[in-house]
């Protein structure tokens, strides 16, 4: 049985502040009869993220904060759970109107370690320069 629900805004403050905030719901269970839990594995009943965006002048190049929260979730059939997750990234993009665009994205900025599911651990501190061109 799986259903919840996404709630999500993204609203321009001022012309060169925007904010972002998104909250996610997932109720995820199996309740076959051979199965030790009910929960579904990787799947955080709660997510919950918020952006805080700013155009920095002359230069007007978008700079973004992310904040990204987990619930806690279980990770093997024997109920054991994840602690929370709680991760802050940030990305500094270049936008020019000949759909060229240049910039860099830093992920879990502050290198916490958390599950992040099938598996795998987090990647920790991690960083990525990206230069774009849109036709």
């Amino acid at each position: 049985k799986i259903y919840g629900f996404e709630l999500e805004t993204d609203t321009d403050i001022t012309d060169r502040i925007s904010l972002g905030v998104n909250y996610v719901y997932t109720h995820a269970r199996n309740e076959s009869a051979d199965r030790e839990s009910d929960y579904l594995e990787d799947v955080p009943e709660d997510m919950l993220s918020a952006s805080l965006g700013y155009m920095i002048p002359k230069i007007e190049t978008r700079f973004i904060v992310r904040g990204t929260y987990k619930g806690g979730m279980i990770y093997n059939t024997d109920d054991e759970e994840t602690e929370y997750s709680a991760v802050v990234d940030l990305s500094l993009i270049k936008n020019w109107d000949n759909g060229f665009s240049l910039g860099g994205h830093i992920y879990n900025l502050f290198d916490e370690n958390y599950y992040d599911g099938k598996g795998m651990a987090c990647n920790g501190f991690d960083f990525k320069v990206i230069a774009q061109y849109e036709f």
